[in-house]
């Protein structure tokens, strides 16, 4: 009996460490792109981000949680797949909209899930 299981033992734990390598290069490339998004900002710049993104940005003087800013800040750094801090994608969406639509920021589109909301006079890296 045992011998008979080994094969479904060894299919799982292949099925197991496919599943891991893949989740592995996901998370890579995630951290990959907030880098990338991170660097484009200048370091004096005041930013409001996603809590994943927050302990990347805590060397700068002026970091808050994506809506939780007490005024408007320079960069908005945005995972789009991302909604913690928002009750659903309608308040996310108007979130960044009193942004975008205030005609004081400017828009970059990273990979279609990254976005950065940045303020008019602002230079990116």
């Amino acid at each position: 009996e045992f011998l008979e299981a080994l094969p479904f033992v060894s299919l799982r734990i292949n099925q197991i460490n496919d599943y891991n390598a893949l989740r592995c290069i996901k998370v890579h490339k995630i951290k990959l792109s907030f880098r990338a998004m991170i660097r484009l900002v200048p370091p004096e710049a005041s930013v409001a981000a996603q809590t994943n993104l927050v302990p990347h940005l805590a060397n700068r003087e002026h970091v808050y949680l994506l809506g939780q800013e007490p005024f408007p800040v320079e960069a908005v750094l945005i995972d789009g797949a991302d909604l913690t801090g928002f009750n659903n994608e309608d308040s996310f969406q108007a979130y960044a909209d009193n942004y975008t639509r205030s005609g004081q920021y400017r828009f970059k589109n990273i990979e279609d899930r990254y976005f950065i909301i940045y303020k008019n006079g602002l230079r990116l890296n």
